[in-house]
């Protein structure tokens, strides 16, 4: 009766200790799924403070691996009776182990910005801090929030070198993406 009792207790250790082994830990795309919602192509008016009014696009998809989540936001304008479309900023959020967070990396062209990033029910908020290019300190926070087919963004607390920036409000639809006709 011993004998078949430390059987057992042998086998349901064995069992315990294949199974945790098996399941390992969570794979980058688990621990970032939670921004499923934020995929997509999305698109809305925009009127910069210095320039011409336009179209601000953003393009969030998962790399191939499904490690990080990238979102490529561009800006289309007619300038000089031609439409262009240039490219503005590419963000990337993925797994932090150190800290145990999703983290985003952001690069523009003033400089990068890294930071932690607080996902909720009510939306994604990213605090950011990092430099220019020329080594001024730079920081902000963003604050992302879907409502039905629309992805609100709104930018706070800006600085560069020390000096404020107006905060900025955005609000994007998202589309479907037109694929180009083979011609």
């Amino acid at each position: 009766m011993r004998t078949s009792l430390a059987v057992m207790v042998c086998l349901l250790v064995a069992a315990l200790a294949t199974t945790a082994v098996a399941q390992g830990p969570p794979s980058q795309y688990e621990r970032l799924e939670q921004l499923e919602p934020y995929v997509g192509f999305w698109r809305g008016d925009f009127q910069p403070s210095d320039g011409a009014a336009g179209t601000l696009f953003a393009n969030a998809h998962w790399t191939s691996n499904r490690s990080y989540l990238q979102i490529q936001w561009s800006f289309e304008a007619d300038v000089a009776e031609r439409t262009r479309r240039v490219p503005m900023v590419t963000v990337v959020l993925g797994w932090d182990g150190k800290h145990e967070q999703i983290r985003c990396w952001t690069f523009h062209p003033a400089g990068a910005l890294v930071g932690p990033v607080s996902v909720t029910d009510d939306g994604m908020v990213i605090n950011e801090a990092g430099t220019t290019f020329e080594g001024e300190p730079m920081s902000n926070k963003a604050t992302y929030k879907i409502e039905g087919d629309q992805l609100k963004v709104t930018i706070t607390d800006s600085k560069v070198g020390g000096e404020s920036k107006p905060d900025m409000s955005l609000t994007l639809t998202k589309r479907e993406r037109r694929r180009r006709q083979a011609q």
